[in-house]
């Protein structure tokens, strides 16, 4: 084999790697872009829930006592925490596009008596850098 044939043949395979990797960088971007439509709609679902029953609003009262919250409430309150460690879990994989917000969305969620009921009770299931996020969110007399 020529020397000029086996350049060719090294440049090419050298660009078919680089045109690979571009399309799977792109791929990516893509899948992460998919990934939040995905969690937005989600997230939308699940607060659509309160339009549609007005009793789940208790759960954003500053003065709610957890004591009086529902099967209903306390469930939404589960599906809502799991909601949240589902799109931590997805951020902290890198398979979302950052999700800047999302402190502050759960510190300020964090900071109502109800969902501070809810996570005292499903702390235990979830898991530790999930933990590890939420707890260092919660107002500091929890």
């Amino acid at each position: 084999m020529s020397p000029w044939f086996q350049a060719v043949q090294t440049v090419g395979i050298i660009g078919s790697l680089l045109l690979s990797a571009l399309a799977f960088r792109g791929a990516g971007r893509a899948t992460r872009v998919a990934n939040l439509f995905t969690l937005t709609a989600a997230h939308r679902d699940i607060w659509r829930r309160l339009d549609k029953d007005s009793a789940l609003e208790y759960i954003l009262d500053e003065g709610a006592d957890p004591e009086l919250l529902t099967s209903a409430q306390r469930r939404f309150l589960a599906e809502l925490i799991l909601h949240i460690s589902s799109s931590f879990e997805a951020s902290r994989l890198d398979a979302l596009v950052p999700l800047e917000g999302l402190r502050r969305d759960v510190r300020s969620l964090m900071a109502l008596p109800a969902p501070q009921a809810a996570w005292a009770e499903l702390r235990h299931l979830q898991n530790r850098e999930f933990r590890d996020f939420v707890d260092a969110l919660l107002p500091a007399h929890i």
